[in-house]
């Protein structure tokens, strides 16, 4: 419901039953409403929307579930994706509705397998990786994902290494330096040639530290800055890493200690 005049954008609640959750998240300009089935049989889905002028506006709905395989025994997660900008009709529910939006009708979930790419291996060092179907506009291609330092997914870890849908020349990444450094990383592209300017920040102490540097081709190089005026900057460390999809693997090095570490980032979705 709307939160000032609480008014039911929908005509049809969420589905209500002893093994459904839901969660509901905001990231700038988007809300994520998340929904997880604790079943055995384990279903997750996740709806990307914007809200304004009593208008829900959808913009991904992403839908995963969990099976199991005997010879040989293993886990996998199958699911689709679906992505546009529709508002929705209030008719329905919020997740039949984007579905039935963005869709068309409700497609088969299935599985895919994600490859042993250097970037994919990275990531499953890291937690769970899924790879599904995008239906978009009549066009069908896939993404990959990885829900990081997680097993089953949450909305509030997804990272994209490939095939995000993004645009806009700001990108912003999650992921790690090292073994057990969590950063969240901003980068902008300031001319046709590739310069970048940015910042990051250790999600433990949430200190900003500015970088900028050069994209050119696949090749990403970074100075990271102590965090002072233009004037005084210096660089204190710097990063070396290649581009695969939506996902940068590579080494931070230090001026100050000399020490290398290896990192590994990936698109934010929102």
């Amino acid at each position: 419901m709307d939160a000032k005049s609480r008014a039911s954008l929908f005509a049809k609640p969420l589905k209500a039953t002893v093994f459904d959750s839901y969660t509901l998240l905001k990231s700038g300009g988007e809300y994520i409403l998340e929904r997880s089935n604790t079943s055995s049989s384990r279903n997750w889905d996740a709806l990307v929307f914007t809200y304004s002028d009593d208008h829900v506006t959808a913009n991904r709905v992403i839908s995963l579930s969990r099976s199991f395989t005997m010879t040989p025994a293993k886990i996998e997660w199958s699911g689709y994706e679906c992505r546009g900008a529709i508002s929705l009709d209030a008719k329905g529910g919020p997740f039949e509705s984007a579905v039935a939006a963005l869709c068309g009708s409700t497609p088969n979930a299935e599985h895919q397998d994600v490859g042993n790419a250097d970037s994919v291996r990275a990531a499953r060092s890291k937690g769970l990786v899924v790879e599904i179907p995008i239906y978009e506009k009549g066009n069908r291609s896939s993404s990959t994902y990885l829900f990081a330092d997680n097993t089953e997914p949450d909305a509030g870890a997804l990272l994209c290494l490939n095939n995000c849908g993004l645009t806009g020349e700001n990108m912003r990444y999650g992921g790690w330096i090292g073994k057990s450094a969590w950063v969240d990383v901003t980068l902008r592209v300031l001319n046709a040639e590739g310069k970048l300017d940015g910042s990051y920040f250790y999600v433990s102490r949430g200190v900003g530290i500015p970088v900028n540097g050069q994209l050119t081709g696949n090749e990403l190089k970074l100075n990271e800055l102590s965090p002072e005026d233009d004037q005084s900057a210096q660089v204190t460390a710097t990063m070396a890493g290649k581009v695969a999809g939506e996902s940068i693997t590579g080494s931070w090095f230090s001026k100050k200690t000399a020490k290398t570490y290896q990192f590994f980032w990936a698109r934010r979705l929102y």
